[in-house]
């Protein structure tokens, strides 16, 4: 099952960049960030995110076992990836958003 869903995932963020609804709020950041577009951002954490889950199915399936520490490295970059999408894409106000893009372009 947790196969299936990360290649449904997977098709999801290989198929096509994230579509920007013009008008929406995304849009506007994009805008505003024209350097580096926030949506490019959430399209990519997402990206980073799914491959890592890709290496955990594959670590299971083909090596036929779990790492006990490895694993964890894999585990923390999907979430951290996943969350950081989230956090761009869902934060209520404009500075709230770009303003964490600026941070994160310059750490």
């Amino acid at each position: 099952m947790i196969r299936r869903l990360i290649g449904a995932w997977t098709e999801r963020v290989e198929s096509a960049p994230l579509d920007v609804v013009e008008g929406s709020a995304l849009a506007e950041d994009d805008e505003a960030t024209a350097y580096l577009q926030l949506s490019q951002m959430v399209h990519m954490s997402l990206h980073v995110a799914v491959d890592h889950l890709q290496m955990m199915v594959s670590l299971i399936s083909d090596a036929k076992h779990l790492p006990s520490y490895g694993s964890l490295t894999l585990e923390r970059g999907a979430l951290e990836s996943g969350a950081t999408a989230v956090c761009l894409h869902l934060r209520s106000s404009p500075r709230g958003r770009i303003g964490g893009t600026r941070q994160s372009a310059r750490a």
